[in-house]
Order: structure tokens, then C-alpha cells, then sequence
């Protein structure tokens, strides 16, 4: 389903459909990819593979990197994602710490970066910030 589908659709009552709140975090990370590719963005997300030793992502580096790369005009924009219930690794939390500018991991404005921890709740902000600066 395209992001702006969700966003749109009406509910019995003609009220916005509020459906994205029980997205999984694979519907989230679908949606974020397809609002930003929409509004002009190059969006990448590398996605873990079932091995022999059990589901791995190949990476070379620091673990716990966010899992959506968005860049457009010189705008860097880096979201990790998370289910509504989800909680960030020790790495992930490394990671968040060295991209924000407190310890509360708040996100900052998309300038030249920025840094979203993005659930299923915030994928009205999510999206405005993808159009804003797309």
C-alpha cells in the first residue's frame, strides 16, 4: 500500500483511518521507503538474511547503524525503526547518542542530518518530514 493510501483512507465513521498504529515494523520501514522514493528521496534499507546461524545482516563496522539511509540535496537522513512495543540494543542507543544532541535521543531537524527513532505512532511525522524537505 502506497504511504499516502494510509494516510487518507477513512474509516466507517468518514474519520482519517488511524490503521498505521498496528503497523509492524516491516509495514513501517515499507511505508517510510515508499513516502520518501515519492517525495524524491534515495531511500536504502538493508535487510537481514536467514543463514546457517540464524538471521544476520552483513555489515562491516559498528553494529546497531539505523535501518533507513534517506538522502536528497545534500540531506542526510537516518531512521531507525522500531514496532510500537520495540526497545533500541546497547548499540543501537551508541548509535542514537553519537546522532542527536541529548542523551533522551530526541531527533534533530533535517539540515545537512538528521536522526528519527520512528514507531508505528510517529509515522505522521515521519512522512511530514519526508514531504517537507523532499
Amino acid at each position: 500500500m502506497a504511504s499516502e493510501d494510509v494516510m487518507t483512507a477513512k474509516n466507517d465513521a468518514g474519520k482519517l483511518s488511524d490503521r498505521f498504529l498496528q503497523w509492524s515494523e516491516a509495514e513501517l520501514v515499507a511505508n517510510i521507503i515508499t513516502c520518501a522514493q515519492d517525495n524524491g528521496w534515495k531511500a536504502v534499507h538493508f535487510r537481514p538474511a536467514k543463514t546457517a546461524r540464524g538471521w544476520r545482516t552483513p555489515i562491516q563496522g559498528d553494529k546497531g547503524s539505523p535501518d533507513i539511509l534517506c538522502a536528497k540535496g545534500g540531506r542526510l537522513l537516518l531512521i531507525e525503526t522500531k514496532d510500537a512495543t520495540g526497545k533500541l540494543s546497547p548499540e543501537q542507543r551508541l548509535w542514537a547518542q553519537e546522532l542527536t544532541y541529548d542523551e533522551n535521543c530526541r531527533s534533530l531537524p533535517v539540515g545537512a542530518y538528521g536522526y528519527m527513532l520512528a514507531r508505528p505512532a510517529d509515522w505522521p511525522r515521519v512522512r511530514e518530514t519526508l514531504e517537507r524537505y523532499g
